[in-house]
């Protein structure tokens, strides 16, 4: 049996926060804290005498990305942020047609936009989107961009049926898998044409700065315009051949340092444990927020912990003042617990509602 209390006590900012507000930014693991403040004490002390280790632990995340997401470590890179690979997508995919869903991150949609797309939408929370999607993509020579999980409800789109589609209409998926991934398993179908991309600073626990990304061997060739002097492997003075060959500049260390500890103790609990520990902890949030009279909306089909609970005015200034962190959301706040989240917290939150 895990001692979650154990792992309860590797995020300090639980010493003084109930913290409900893993969807806008994690609790920082010790671990994450401490490597990254090695770093830096080691460039003020070595400058880059220290370049082969960090190396090292880069292709370690990079690995340990690989083996998260059940693909090969030739296909995975590293950027700052999920906005930057959406961005690079738009730019080097040729097809000209893009199918989004209505109300998506804008992110998500934005750079497509932007690119000069012909868009087409389908309502994202109908009884019909698979049928609908279907309908949008089925004259094919089509990209299908979307989000995972969305991060105002917790609504977990179908991801075999996206991957269904694509493969059936030959579609190019790109897929932002930022509220999902760390907290939810995820295995890439390697015979869906696809770009993943996620956030490290939600469920990966790692903290801001870094996005994981995966490109499948067919879309990769299209992104060789973007180049630059890190994608030499300088072991052989020849260009990289894999998805490293994106990480074009100076090497995010500091923040890939960081999301190696998260990748290392999500692995290390486990991510099947990590599904049931949330499910068994957010049942029992949400039913004791019901026993209070409260309105809670969950998807009940999404094993994202992101839910909303209705609140009156003053309700979310009292949360803070109880030291009750959650995202307002006007009329609602947002809740979205991970396994470091414990009864005392429950009973905080419930308390300062009162």
């Amino acid at each position: 049996m895990i001692d979650w209390g154990k792992y309860r006590k590797e995020f300090p900012i639980l010493e003084t926060y109930a913290y409900f507000n893993t969807a806008r930014f994690c609790a920082l693991p010790a671990s994450v804290i401490k490597i990254q403040k090695r770093y830096l004490e080691g460039l003020a002390e070595n400058g880059s005498w220290n370049f082969s280790e960090w190396s090292e632990t880069y292709e370690e995340a990079r690995e340990n990305t690989a083996h998260l997401i059940g693909s090969n470590k030739d296909n995975i890179f590293f950027i700052p942020n999920v906005s930057t690979g959406i961005n690079l997508a738009s730019l080097y995919l040729t097809k000209k047609k893009v199918v989004l869903l209505e109300g998506d991150f804008p992110s998500v949609t934005l750079p497509w936009t932007s690119h000069g797309f012909d868009i087409e939408k389908v309502k994202m929370n109908s009884e019909s989107l698979y049928e609908d999607l279907e309908n949008k993509l089925s004259d094919k020579n089509k990209i299908l961009c979307i989000s995972w999980v969305q991060s105002k409800d917790g609504f977990e789109v179908d991801l075999e049926a996206i991957f269904h589609l694509c493969k059936k209409y030959e579609i190019s998926l790109v897929l932002d898998g930022t509220q999902g991934l760390g907290a939810i398993p995820f295995s890439i179908d390697p015979e869906v044409s696809m770009v993943f991309l996620s956030s490290a600073f939600k469920w990966l626990l790692a903290g801001y700065g870094v996005a994981s990304g995966y490109v499948s061997d067919d879309l990769l060739s299209k992104f060789k315009a973007f180049q630059g002097w890190n994608s030499i492997d300088f072991g052989t003075g020849m260009a990289k051949t894999g998805a490293a060959s994106l990480e074009v500049g100076n090497a995010l260390f500091l923040n890939v340092l960081g999301l190696n500890e998260g990748l290392k103790l999500i692995e290390k609990i486990g991510i099947e444990q990590v599904v049931k520990r949330n499910t068994e902890y957010t049942s029992q949030l949400v039913s004791r927020l019901e026993e209070k009279g409260r309105s809670v909306y969950r998807d009940p089909q999404s094993r994202s912990t992101i839910f909303r609970l209705e609140v009156t005015s003053g309700e979310y200034e009292k949360l803070e003042k109880a030291m009750v962190q959650t995202s307002n959301q006007g009329n609602y706040v947002r809740l979205s617990p991970h396994f470091y989240n414990n009864e005392h917290d429950i009973d905080r939150l419930i308390e300062a509602l009162q």
